[in-house]
């Protein structure tokens, strides 16, 4: 059974090592070669259209085997489309490229920028770091503070926070993310609303309506008006997709993220041991 990709027509290629040649290639299923074996590594599909491939350089035996470890900091990275075609070259000499959420991320030389389907640069390399939102918006570190641009490198909101943690989707759906600014914790959407504005609260963990707070080694839980749904009397937290645990004594209570009491159970001894 031939293997396809979603809502295209191309077959999934695969990555096979071709022993005699020491390299891996891109094949169909049936064998049929589409890339000729010339990458130490490649990645299976990402995200439907994107193949990460790379190739360095090796040290020999005596005998004039190849050994497998790589040479330190001789890696370079490029990425094939869905087909097989080439994207980004290795000869473009990036050492890291990588897929997330439709942003195509390149970098050297410890700077990161951004490059389009065409191989064209439109987020320079010159950020320490980038961190995709989606296909438009990215959290950038600029100067040692984080803000965040746009796949055309605009900045949409201004690079004035200490750090900017990952954004976190709700079940409604919408974005939030935790930062760090003078000293303070807020909240933000990704175009830079405050949520929570900067404050002293310890926010340890975000739900859409809600955030998990910490005061001295205790848990509790705040909405975003800071009224207090859940005291901090709690010794652990731990947030899954669609409620809230909290840990008192021997007992284990589970949260609706709006802080109703969903559930109460008692811990066994055998959980106790691991704690």
């Amino acid at each position: 059974m031939q293997v396809y990709v979603n809502a295209q027509t191309e077959p999934v290629l695969v990555p096979v090592n071709d022993r005699k040649q020491g390299y891996i290639g891109y094949y169909l299923e049936d064998g049929t070669e589409v890339v000729p074996p010339q990458f130490c590594t490649a990645t299976y599909l990402i995200e439907d259209k994107y193949y990460i491939v790379s190739r360095a350089e090796h040290d020999h035996y005596p005998d004039g085997r190849r050994k497998e470890e790589h040479i330190p900091g001789t890696e370079k990275y490029g990425l094939l489309n869905s087909k097989g075609k080439v994207i980004i070259p290795l000869d473009n000499n990036y050492s890291f490229v990588t897929v997330n959420n439709g942003v195509i991320t390149v970098g050297k030389n410890d700077t990161y920028g951004v490059v389009d389907e065409e191989n064209k640069i439109t987020v320079p390399l010159q950020y320490a770091s980038l961190d995709p939102i989606d296909a438009n918006l990215i959290v950038a570190e600029w100067n040692n503070k984080a803000g965040i641009i746009d796949i055309h490198n605009n900045v949409k909101v201004a690079f004035e926070f200490d750090r900017i943690y990952p954004f976190e989707k709700g079940s409604d759906g919408r974005l939030l993310a935790m930062v760090e600014i003078a000293h303070k914790t807020a909240v933000i959407d990704p175009m830079g609303k405050y949520i929570l504005q900067p404050s002293d609260i310890s926010v340890y963990y975000l739900t859409p309506v809600s955030f998990v707070i910490k005061e001295g080694e205790k848990y509790g839980l705040m909405d975003y008006d800071k009224k207090v749904l859940i005291p901090a009397i709690y010794t652990d937290a731990y947030k899954t997709e669609n409620e809230l645990q909290f840990k008192k004594d021997d007992h284990y209570y589970y949260f609706s993220f709006g802080g109703k009491l969903i559930r109460k159970e008692k811990i066994e001894e055998s959980y106790k041991s691991v704690d």
